[in-house]
């Protein structure tokens, strides 16, 4: 966990995705079918650029006991690069072969099962239109038709969305990531600076990492970083002593400062008598 540790982590990068936008992803299995009402992946732009996964897991089971049919749910939420989108997977056995089963996430129909000769079936979709929590339920149930024409509803099995900790040896834990990074040159004087900034929530448990690398800086110099924030202030973060080749790096880990977009980040030379000279600013954005 991240509570306590101060050793450097590493970052793995995301792979590229090609997301549909307007048009249906969904993938049926066993005789599944997906509800016409549930739209496919929509690409969404603005909000949150931070990347998250989410896993949900849910046991299914008749409580009263009057049906064999028994059930296995999984839900991924996944936020990359500003899109959400969600994978539903939902596996039942014990059921009568041939039958129409249907699955509703808190009481919505999202799509229906046909039982395959052994009593099993699945349905998978994928959609933007999914949303669920830990606590949501899923229901299983059957409409049949009564004699004089009515539709009755039976309820098969159901079962409580909840995430699974690692604890158990899985790894559905809520996962959060964001980098930023800041980069200028100052004209004048050809000095540089990149700085990324990367931050990572796992289980609600938040680790800030900054690197900085500067150069073309006057060797045996000692520049000052700071944050500047939007109201006007400015927290010193550390310094930076440049070698003989004009570069200079400084690695902070487990930050207690919070970076967000829009901050600066501030260089000046720190002068004999411990007075700053502006150097350059960058300003941090999300990448």
């Amino acid at each position: 966990m991240l509570v306590g540790q101060k050793s450097r982590l590493s970052f793995e990068s995301l792979e590229t995705r090609s997301l549909l936008s307007g048009m249906h992803a969904v993938e049926v299995h066993a005789g599944g079918t997906l509800d016409a009402h549930v739209p496919g992946i929509v690409s969404l732009h603005g909000g949150a650029h931070a990347n998250s996964v989410t896993n949900l897991r849910a046991s299914l089971s008749d409580p009263t006991g009057a049906s064999d049919v028994m059930g296995q749910v999984h839900l991924q939420t996944k936020a990359l690069h500003g899109t959400t989108s969600s994978s539903l997977a939902v596996n039942v056995r014990g059921a009568t072969a041939g039958d129409t089963i249907d699955v509703a996430l808190d009481g919505t129909s999202v799509g229906q099962i046909t039982v395959g000769a052994d009593g099993t079936g699945s349905l998978r979709l994928r959609s933007s239109s999914l949303i669920a929590s830990a606590g949501s339920v899923v229901t299983l149930s059957q409409t049949t038709t009564d004699d004089t024409g009515a539709d009755i509803t039976t309820d098969l099995a159901s079962g409580t969305l909840a995430r699974v900790g690692r604890r158990l040896g899985l790894d559905d834990v809520t996962h959060e990531a964001s980098r930023l990074v800041a980069s200028a040159t100052d004209a004048t004087s050809g000095l540089s600076v990149r700085a990324t900034s990367e931050s990572e929530t796992e289980d609600g448990n938040t680790e800030n990492n900054l690197n900085v690398l500067v150069r073309g800086g006057t060797p045996g110099s000692m520049i000052d970083v700071s944050l500047g924030d939007d109201a006007g202030g400015s927290t010193s973060l550390g310094q930076v002593t440049v070698n003989n080749a004009g570069v200079g790096h400084l690695s902070l880990h487990d930050l207690s400062t919070a970076i967000a977009s829009g901050n600066t980040l501030d260089l000046s030379t720190i002068n004999a008598d411990g007075t700053l000279t502006p150097l350059t600013s960058a300003v941090f954005s999300l990448v």
